[in-house]
């Protein structure tokens, strides 16, 4: 059942918070700026108003994520250390002698049962966007588009394997207390057929152990190490896997360059810096088709689009014409193979612009291309054909699901563009203009903007695995990065 409760309650130890929690703080600043009684109407329908035990404030909850994220804890170091940092009962609304606090355990249930919507990104970017413009800041209606990519939880380590980095780290963790001291009682892993059964019987049995230890369990380093083993386990009981993150997938920052992981695809004003869109995906999903998607959660969000700044990714025919139509300018340099090439029967192929080669609807990429010059003959005219070839790997071709009516069992996998040099006229001439080179060079905003994501935000890794929970990570991300970016601003 819920019940609200949106105020501070009485303490006559309030007087504290004015004392040691200065008026510069983030949190306190943060809290004062965002009324978070929006959460109730968002999460209204995931409780039972009238009948069962009274839930915990799901404002709360949702604090102690924006808490997790800044500080990088496990949930049960996180609860620990909200008992004596007055910052943080501050934020969450507790009074300072407040030392019944949650179960860490509710919160892997408000990540998993609560926030489960796939437009919370939206909804929350939508937010600070209505509390940015409650404050006089002005956005410009020129929108940076780009995407930035963020490594899969434990890469491809199986189950056992991360375990056993856990308890590495752990290991690792003693030996810096106390280099000297031995434990000859300690649990020893006997599990020489890497059963992961086993590992997870010896991990529970380490644990015993150590917490048998109050002289090991009373440092923090050792707490913490432990605690992410607990939490690995529980994913692996609850889900029945740790890192085989189904949903990753292998995507390309070079054409040497690849990594497992998902993008996260935003769209950000040019004024204000403020995040206005974004849409999560796996790591093989192109950039220019989500353009779409980005305009229109940006209008959702309140800002009217007038111009669209990106990359050569956004610059395809499909784009052009939606801008046009739209009458919204688009900064994007024309592409020479996407942008000026044709081909109607696409079956689902589009080109990767980090390795500049195509990818086939199965994810396998193009080893090679080549250009190629082929002549028409047409009521006796000579016509030039020229046309861009991709050359597949046979092999993979041979077993893949989707050969029927792509690979006719041939030497060759070739995919071909051809190449209309008639076409984008006036795009190539908006091109050369001072007006499109003087706005095309803010696009590094937004690389700034994926920079301070992921060094100050923790998004150059995902926290857990599985798209939903990478979506949970960037709504959260996103929506302190913007009030975080108000405050600074105001």
């Amino acid at each position: 059942m819920l019940n609200p409760q949106q105020e501070m309650p009485l303490s006559p130890y309030s007087h504290l918070y004015d004392m040691l929690v200065p008026k510069d703080n983030v949190l306190r600043r943060m809290k004062d700026l965002c009324d978070f009684g929006f959460i109730y109407e968002e999460l209204a329908n995931k409780y039972c108003l009238d009948n069962g035990r009274t839930a915990i404030d799901p404002i709360m909850m949702f604090k102690y994520l924006i808490l997790k994220m800044k500080t990088k804890l496990s949930d049960e170091d996180l609860v620990k250390h909200t008992l004596y940092d007055l910052s943080f009962k501050y934020f969450l609304d507790l009074v300072p002698e407040e030392t019944h606090l949650i179960d860490p355990s509710s919160l892997t249930k408000f990540r998993r049962l609560r926030l489960t919507d796939a437009d919370l990104l939206q909804k929350l970017i939508a937010k600070t966007i209505e509390i940015a413009k409650a404050h006089g800041i002005m956005l410009s209606g020129y929108i940076i588009v780009d995407s930035t990519h963020t490594n899969a939880c434990y890469g491809m380590h199986k189950p056992i394997e991360v375990l056993r980095m856990q308890q590495k780290n752990l290991a690792n963790a003693m030996r810096d207390i106390d280099k000297d001291t031995y434990f000859p009682d300690m649990p020893k892993r006997n599990n020489p057929d890497n059963d992961l059964q086993i590992e997870v019987e010896y991990c529970l049995q380490l644990i015993e152990y150590l917490r048998s230890h109050k002289e090991l369990d009373s440092f923090l380093a050792i707490q913490e190490r432990i605690n992410n083993i607990v939490e690995s386990l529980e994913d692996l009981e609850y889900d029945g896997e740790i890192a085989l993150d189904k949903d990753a997938r292998i995507g390309h920052k070079s054409p040497t360059h690849t990594f497992n992981g998902y993008k996260t695809h935003l769209a950000m004003d040019k004024d204000s810096r403020l995040i206005t869109a974004g849409v999560v995906t796996n790591a093989l999903v192109a950039d220019g088709p989500q353009l779409q998607e980005l305009i229109e959660q940006t209008e959702t969000a309140g800002v009217e689009v007038n111009a669209v700044i990106g990359d050569t990714a956004y610059s395809a025919t499909d784009n052009l014409e939606m801008c046009k139509e739209k009458d919204i300018k688009l900064y994007s340099k024309l592409h020479p193979i996407i942008s000026d090439g044709t081909r109607k029967d696409d079956k689902g192929f589009f080109l990767n612009k980090d390795s500049n080669l195509m990818v086939c609807p199965q994810g396998h990429q193009a080893l090679r291309k080549s250009n190629v010059k082929s002549f028409q003959y047409y009521k006796g005219k000579k016509y030039t054909n020229n046309r861009v070839v991709f050359y597949f790997d046979v092999e993979k071709c041979k077993t893949c699901p989707l050969r029927e009516g792509c690979y006719s069992g041939g030497k060759q996998k070739t995919y071909s563009v051809t190449i209309e040099k008639d076409t984008h006229k006036e795009h190539r001439a908006f091109q050369n203009t001072d007006e499109f080179k003087g706005l095309y060079r803010q696009r590094y905003q937004i690389e700034a903007k994926n920079g301070e994501l992921k060094t100050c935000y923790g998004y150059g890794k995902a926290e857990s695995y599985g798209l939903q929970r990478m979506q949970l990570q960037s709504a959260i991300s996103i929506f302190t990065c913007n009030l975080e970016r108000i405050l600074r601003l105001i």
